[in-house]
């Protein structure tokens, strides 16, 4: 009897520091929310993080949603629908991942977005945001939303997008900024507006 030789998934390599590119603006955050006080009102708290500790959060999610769904196969038939458990990852700690960058070539971003771990199909469509249009795509674990941005000069006749890459425990913001401006700007406005949450 032949043995097959283990093929790992990418999700399941050790996971190595990412690196942004040159102009390239790279951000994480970790986001916890918690109940607190005598009315148990939800709280969250939003800190400094680094990428490899919110890709190591998301490999943790889906090895163990992996094996929880493995388990509840192996004995399904034995437990009524109504019974059967649901994940819930309302009071794990959450990543949030920022990205924004000067226009750059589909390959390099390719080659950047791979190191994040994300699907090959999500990759391809994020690598080219200079064809961006409105436009969500929902699968089961990830969904996908880009929409435009209005310029801040009612003037200009700028198009800007951003992407927003959603999965369990982790939200992808990505961006991109002309070379002779500044980034900064949607990241400020989502930053104030979860602080405010």
């Amino acid at each position: 009897q032949k043995l097959r030789p283990i093929q790992r998934s990418l999700s399941e390599e050790s996971i190595a520091t990412v690196a942004a590119l040159p102009g390239m603006i790279l951000r994480s955050h970790s986001i916890h929310v918690g109940a607190a006080g005598r009315h148990s009102e939800v709280t969250c708290s939003i800190r400094p993080s680094s990428t490899k500790a919110a890709l190591k959060a998301v490999q943790q999610e889906q090895r163990a949603w992996r094996r929880k769904h493995e388990h509840q196969n192996s004995r399904i038939d034995d437990i009524p629908t109504k019974l059967q458990p649901k994940s819930s990852f309302a009071m794990k700690e959450s990543y949030w991942i920022d990205i924004e960058t000067p226009p750059r070539s589909t390959e390099e971003l390719s080659d950047f977005l791979y190191q994040l771990r994300l699907p090959p199909f999500f990759v391809s469509i994020l690598s080219e945001p200079a064809t961006w249009t409105s436009e969500v795509v929902a699968l089961q674990f990830i969904s996908l939303a880009i929409f435009q941005i209005l310029p801040a000069d009612p003037e200009s006749d700028e198009i800007a997008h951003v992407a927003l890459l959603s999965m369990p425990r982790l939200l992808v913001t990505f961006s991109t900024f002309p070379k002779n401006e500044e980034a900064d700007g949607l990241y400020n406005l989502v930053h104030q507006y979860m602080k405010q949450r």
